[in-house]
C-alpha cells in the first residue's frame, strides 16, 4: 500500500487501531487464562471494549471526517462522481456503526450480543478497507493545495499523533 498524505496519517493511524479491534471481535479468544498477551474474551468484555473504543475514538474519528475531510472531497468532486458516491457510502457507514454500537449498550441476551459485536466487526473492517483503498489512495486528487494544507492542519489539530486525544489501545 502507498504511503498516505500526511494530512490523513492520524487517521490512518486510528483505522490500524479500529482494524485490531475489528480483529477481536471477528476473532474472539477462546476461553482460557488471561495473561497480558491474551486478556478477557467473554461477550461482555468485549461489549465493553467495543463500547469504550466507541465513545473515545471513534466518535471523534467520524466527526473530524464528516466535519473536515468529507465537506472538502464533496466540494472537489461533482455530484455523481465514483469519489462523491464512497463518500456518501462511507457517511451512511458512520450512522449504520452508531447504531450498531447503541444496539451493542442495549443487548442483554448473549447469543444476540455475540452476533451484534461480530457484525459490528465486519461493518468495521468494511469500511475502514474501503476508506484506505478507494478515498485515502486518491487524496488529495483534484484538492487544491491551500485547501490540503488547511485540511492538514485542521485534522492534526483536532487529532495529533502520539497524544493522549490520539486514537490508542
Amino acid at each position: 500500500m502507498a504511503r498516505r498524505h500526511d494530512a490523513l496519517i492520524p487517521l490512518s493511524h486510528d483505522h490500524q487501531k479500529a482494524l485490531s479491534l475489528a480483529f477481536r471481535l471477528l476473532h474472539p479468544a477462546p476461553p482460557g487464562p488471561v495473561t497480558p498477551t491474551t486478556p478477557e474474551s467473554t461477550p461482555p468484555s468485549r461489549r465493553l471494549e467495543t463500547l469504550q473504543f466507541f465513545d473515545e475514538h471513534l466518535a471523534e474519528h467520524f466527526a473530524i471526517e464528516e466535519e473536515l475531510l468529507f465537506p472538502a472531497l464533496r466540494q472537489a468532486y461533482g455530484e455523481g462522481s465514483t469519489e462523491r458516491t464512497v463518500v456518501d457510502a462511507l457517511c451512511q457507514d458512520h450512522r449504520a456503526m452508531t447504531s450498531a454500537r447503541n444496539a451493542i449498550e442495549r443487548c442483554i441476551e448473549e447469543s444476540e450480543l455475540c452476533h451484534l459485536l461480530e457484525s459490528f466487526g465486519v461493518l468495521l473492517q468494511r469500511h475502514i478497507r474501503r476508506e484506505e483503498r478507494e478515498l485515502f489512495a486518491i487524496f488529495p486528487g483534484m484538492l487544491e493545495p491551500a485547501a490540503v494544507a488547511e485540511l492538514h492542519a485542521r485534522i492534526h489539530e483536532r487529532r495529533p499523533p502520539d497524544t493522549p486525544g490520539a486514537c490508542k489501545l
